[in-house]
């Protein structure tokens, strides 16, 4: 039989434990949006900078617009 100590310590294991993967989740949750926003600006502004190269605008301009290197650009 359990006794009442052994009780409150699983109870209070399980709260700390459940807190925990909860906080873990929110923590990767935050990080896993910024990473994915971060991802998908960045391909924004690879095809925003292919849609000026095929119009003729310079590399500099471009980099200046995008945030892309002058090397990212040429690679497109």
């Amino acid at each position: 039989m359990q006794s009442e100590l052994d009780k409150i310590y699983e109870e209070e294991f399980e709260e700390r434990f459940k807190n925990g993967i909860a906080k873990a989740l929110e923590e990767g949750y935050a990080i896993g949006y910024k990473e994915g926003y971060a991802i998908g600006l960045t391909e924004a502004n690879i095809r925003i900078a292919k849609k000026l190269k095929s119009m003729g605008f310079t590399i500099e301009l471009i980099a200046k617009y995008t945030g892309l290197s002058s090397g990212e650009i040429q690679a497109i």
